[in-house]
């Protein structure tokens, strides 16, 4: 192999090195700095999900629409976050 061939192998671990960094550096600073609150629609979505749990059936609430969009997912997702952790403080 030439040197040249091997500065390129070096120099390509180096930014691969350098990027997966990045990328754990911003999952770290989200687990560290995110906010524990709810923030702009989860309110409302955490609202609709309570509604949801109290009713004898929750899918028309769990499927009803919230700005211009079904976000069946995340209710979903809430509902089982709720049901794991009980209530928050």
């Amino acid at each position: 192999m030439s040197a040249f061939a091997d500065s390129a192998r070096r120099t390509h671990r180096v930014w691969i090195g350098v990027a997966l960094a990045l990328i754990a550096l911003y999952f770290i600073l989200i687990v560290v700095l995110a906010p524990g609150a709810p923030f702009m629609d989860d309110i409302h979505i955490s609202a609709s999900v309570e509604r949801a749990r109290a009713a004898a059936n929750p899918w028309p609430e769990l499927w009803a629409q919230h700005n211009e969009h079904r976000p069946l997912t995340t209710k979903l997702i809430f509902w089982a976050q709720r049901a794991i952790a009980g209530a928050p403080d």
